[in-house]
């Protein structure tokens, strides 16, 4: 991974975010960090370029997890989210990636060789989603015009019969 990304870290607990920070800088994964303590100031920030992947926390004083990631990928929907939890439940972690998370990972889990292989995974996933959705509008623009076009010939028979 070459390119330096935007990499958000959301937690309430300052020794967590330190934590995590510190596994990102020693995986030497190129990336400009941006910490917060809730997911609110995370949502009124006014970030210069939109961040590509973001550590969550799921307890969260002001929102849980699952809402988080509702309202972060609201805003960001390319927005690759890492789900960091110390509850380490598997329905957390489903709900989590139904919700829209691209990874799910338990305090207890945390190194740096995970942090790493997560970031990697979670922005490979969502540059491929990103993907589909570009092909999904250039699929749509293209029936458009496929129904435009079949509607033509339709258009002057009829005009024609009405002669």
């Amino acid at each position: 991974m070459s390119e330096t990304f935007s990499a958000w870290v959301i937690d309430d607990d300052a020794g967590d975010r330190k934590t995590i920070i510190r596994y990102l800088k020693n995986s030497r994964i190129p990336c400009r960090l941006t910490e917060f303590s809730s997911v609110s100031d995370a949502l009124v920030s006014q970030p210069t370029s939109a961040p590509e992947i973001a550590f969550v926390d799921y307890r969260m004083p002001d929102m849980d997890g699952i809402t988080a990631v509702g309202r972060l990928l609201e805003i960001w929907p390319d927005l690759a989210i890492v789900v960091v939890t110390g509850q380490g439940d598997e329905l957390i972690a489903a709900g989590a990636i139904t919700a829209g998370a691209t990874d799910y990972i338990p305090k207890r889990d945390l190194n740096a060789n995970a942090i790493q292989r997560s970031a990697e995974n979670a922005l490979k996933l969502s540059r491929l989603r990103a993907q589909v959705s570009a092909q999904h509008h250039e699929l749509e623009a293209f029936v458009h015009v496929l129904v435009h076009d079949l509607a033509a010939p339709i258009r002057g028979v009829d005009m024609l019969a009405d002669i």
